[in-house]
């Protein structure tokens, strides 16, 4: 799907390069397989004097574009703030769980109406997530009983199935650039909204 949006952005008028990274959304700050964002570079302004190929011009074509013609995802167009403090996301950010153990599909409704819901209220600007409920899911029935015999603590069942899975804090240094920090990626496992 990214690749999908990918080209449709890459083939705009008044776009230059596209440079797509998947596995992280910026919008909810959440690691997951199933979400990308894509940085667009615009041609230099001399280039986009037409009223069409200014910036806004260009990502409100692009933004009915993908909603006509990427099915199945969420795919929008975000400028980000000149403010270089503000993030993405100013506003707030609420988790929607469901206790009664229902299924991803009870969620996604759920989570559907809440949103209607929220839309609705002048003071919400917009609300919107990234949880789908046709992303996959496993899981893992663990032998607690199993893992102690064999001495392993169970916790470092958990830790490795995460870490395998999702993602886990690595180091803060590597071999030859000095201090870093590498972070692999991992999953949420609630409704970000």
């Amino acid at each position: 799907m990214a690749k999908r949006v990918e080209a449709i952005i890459g083939q705009a008028p008044g776009v230059e390069y596209v440079t797509t990274v998947t596995g992280f959304s910026l919008v909810s700050g959440a690691f997951a397989s199933n979400t990308a964002f894509l940085f667009v570079s615009l041609k230099p302004w001399d280039d986009r004097k037409a009223k069409e190929l200014h910036a806004f011009a260009i990502m409100a074509g692009l933004n009915q574009q993908l909603a006509k013609e990427v099915k199945g995802a969420f795919a929008v167009n975000l400028r980000p703030s000149s403010d270089h403090r503000a993030r993405l996301g100013i506003g707030f950010t609420m988790m929607l769980q469901d206790r009664s153990g229902g299924t991803p599909e009870f969620l996604a409704r759920t989570r559907s109406k809440f949103l209607a819901a929220a839309r609705k209220r002048p003071e919400i600007g917009a609300a919107r997530t990234v949880y789908r409920a046709t992303v996959p899911q496993i899981f893992a029935d663990i032998d607690r009983d199993k893992v102690t015999k064999l001495g392993i603590p169970v916790t470092d069942v958990n830790t490795t199935l995460g870490a395998l899975l999702g993602g886990a804090y690595v180091n803060d240094f590597n071999r030859s650039a000095g201090p870093t920090r590498s972070i692999c990626r991992r999953s949420p496992s609630i409704a970000r909204m």
